[in-house]
Formats: structure tokens, sequence, C-alpha cells
């Protein structure tokens, strides 16, 4: 009934208290709908994606760090240990043959361990620098 005959107005003129001022009309309508499962699995997937970063981030960490420490401690035993030993050899050598006990060959020989420990050393060096470049770039920053 509309017009002057009617007993009810045709819309609401206040809001029921149960509703409220700006709360939906309906608050569970649409709490399975689709969209919303799939943004919930999206949403699901994302954080198992940043979890396994984490894990991946923090195995490269610890990876390098081992690396760099491998790479200085060989470093060092080259360096202190290696080099060393190889040039008392070959002082030895040399000086056994200008005493005429050590043939030459000998000497050359000695000489060559020296030459490749000192290369050696330097390759111990360079592999210090790039381990120490591998875990600044699993860290994200300069150390």
């Amino acid at each position: 009934k509309v017009g002057s005959d009617a007993r009810k107005n045709t819309f609401p003129t206040s809001i029921e208290v149960s509703q409220g001022a700006g709360l939906p009309k309906m608050p569970w309508y649409g709490i399975q709908d689709a969209y919303l499962r799939e943004t919930r699995q999206k949403l699901y997937g994302l954080r198992q994606d940043l979890k396994q970063t984490e894990a991946a981030t923090a195995d490269k960490v610890r990876t390098s760090w081992f690396e760099l420490d491998r790479a200085k401690r060989e470093m060092l035993l080259f360096k202190n240990k290696v080099v060393n030993l190889s040039k008392s050899a070959l002082d030895v050598t040399s000086r056994g043959y200008e005493s005429g006990n050590v043939p030459f060959a000998d000497v050359i020989a000695s000489y060559t361990i020296w030459l490749d420990a000192n290369l050696s050393l330097a390759n111990r060096q360079s592999n210090l620098g790039v381990a120490w470049a591998k875990l600044e770039q699993a860290v994200g920053t300069s150390l």
C-alpha cells in the first residue's frame, strides 16, 4: 500500500540496533566465495615462499661463512708453514749444491717446489677474497 493510504513507510527511516551505522547489512554473506578461498590460498603460498627463502638465505650465509673460514685457514697455513718449509728446503739444497753433495737437478726441483708454494699461497689469498665477496653477497650488504 502506497500513497496517503499507506500504513508503513516503503523504505526504512531508521537503522536497526543490530546493524549499526556503517556495518554491512549482511556481514557473513560471501564468506566461502571462491575469490576469498583463492586469496587465502595465495596468501598461504606467499607465506610458504617467504619461509623457504628465509631458510635458503640462512643456509647460503652459513655455507659462505664456512667457505670463508676454510679459505682463511688454508691461506694462513700456506703463509706460515708451507712457504717457509719450501724455502728452508731450497736453502738446504742450495748449500748442499755449493758444497758439492747435491746435484743441480735437485736444486731446480727444490726451487720449483718453492715457486709452486708461493703460487699456491697467492691462489689461497685469491680464494679468501672470493669467499669474502660470496659472504657479502649472501648477507646482502658490504661487511
